[in-house]
């Protein structure tokens, strides 16, 4: 869910820096991350839609289609992914921890404010009961709502949405503090050297992957217990394909092939742990930087995706529970264009000018 960036090219450690290995690729800043996460962020919407509704999996699409991993999960860790290659990009064209730590500061924490506190105050007012604000703003409610903004955590609040599937404000909000920590982790990998040696780099995160699949596979009623180690894998692959971006070749023969083996794990929840962050995560970047991407006909000028992420679940769960009796598809389409609008208000009254203060850390 990060901006697309130019690639400019500099320095991976911070003190006296050591040249990325691959150099500066002309044609890297026309890509289609921009439609790609937006594609993505519809995925988890229409996840959503089966599940805050019959509170399982039974309707929801990649389900139905065969497959043990949800449109949503398999969303959020292509969304790591393409973290992983652009927050790389964005590190080595200043390496340096104040300027990076603002930039990314200022990329995700004011919309998610936002979303926080509108989760917890307009859509907790609407789905709770009369008494859901004089509980919320007790000191202990005040507390949890403090802790949850501070660690960029779900709002804990009093009861809502009593009786229903799912009965959060906002659940989709969980995945944040996880993609903020790996951005923290950036600057620790460059200032332990491991980013000066790509193979080694490599060697490592396939260790990492082969390490969370077989933890993965042992607990497979217990995704959770991963925490960060769920989404490593996948933050790891793009940063292991912005090293390698003048090796790796993005042609239609590979992509489809790698598109169709992701596809084919799909079926067993225990190979996708193995196969998506190696094949999904190429099929993934195909999609954004191959010039034979089917995404390269569509570029949007604006890139809401972030919005429409944080604003797809309280929409859902107030569709849900104003019109109960809503079908399923005519929920998933009403509450991705409410969605977009939202993901476009994000984008233009607090995104768009929080990304225009980055240029004080050039």
């Amino acid at each position: 869910m990060e901006h697309s960036l130019q690639c400019e090219e500099s320095a991976i450690v911070s003190r006296k820096p050591a040249p990325v290995h691959s150099p500066k690729n002309p044609r890297e800043h026309v890509n289609s991350f921009t439609l790609l996460r937006l594609i993505l962020a519809a995925l988890v919407i229409v996840a959503h839609a089966a599940e805050l509704t019959d509170r399982g999996n039974s309707r929801e699409t990649f389900h139905l289609l065969g497959g043990k991993l949800s449109a949503g999960e398999f969303a959020v860790e292509a969304f790591f992914m393409v973290s992983g290659y652009l927050v790389l990009q964005s590190w080595s064209r200043r390496p340096k921890l104040s300027a990076y730590l603002s930039k990314r500061v200022l990329r995700i924490v004011p919309a998610f404010v936002a979303a926080y506190l509108i989760s917890a105050l307009l859509v907790g007012w609407l789905g709770g009961g009369p008494d859901y604000l004089a509980e919320l703003f007790q000191s202990s409610g005040i507390l949890k709502l403090l802790s949850g903004l501070t660690l960029l955590k779900p709002p804990s609040t009093p009861p809502v949405f009593a009786g229903s599937p799912y009965p959060m404000v906002n659940g989709a909000l969980w995945t944040i503090t996880y993609e903020f920590r790996c951005y923290l982790l950036i600057p620790i990998l460059a200032a332990c050297g491991f980013y000066s040696n790509r193979l080694l780099f490599a060697i490592g995160w396939l260790a990492v992957v082969l390490g969370a699949g077989f933890y993965s596979v042992a607990h497979l009623r217990d995704a959770m217990s991963l925490g960060l180690l769920r989404f490593l894998p996948f933050f790891l692959a793009g940063n292991v394909a912005y090293l390698y971006r003048d090796r790796l070749r993005w042609n239609r023969v590979a992509g489809c092939l790698c598109i169709a083996a992701a596809a084919l794990s799909m079926g067993s929840l225990a190979a996708t742990r193995f196969v998506l962050p190696i094949f999904g995560s190429y099929a993934i970047l195909w999609l954004a930087l191959s010039e034979c991407s089917p995404l390269r006909f569509v570029s949007p000028s604006y890139d809401i995706s972030y919005g429409v992420y944080l604003y797809g679940w309280p929409t859902q769960k107030l569709l849900l529970w104003y019109f109960p009796t809503i079908t399923l598809g005519f929920q998933m389409v009403l509450t991705l264009s409410l969605s977009m609008f939202l993901g476009w208000a994000s984008w233009y009254l607090i995104e768009t000018r929080c990304l225009a203060l980055k240029t004080r850390f050039k």
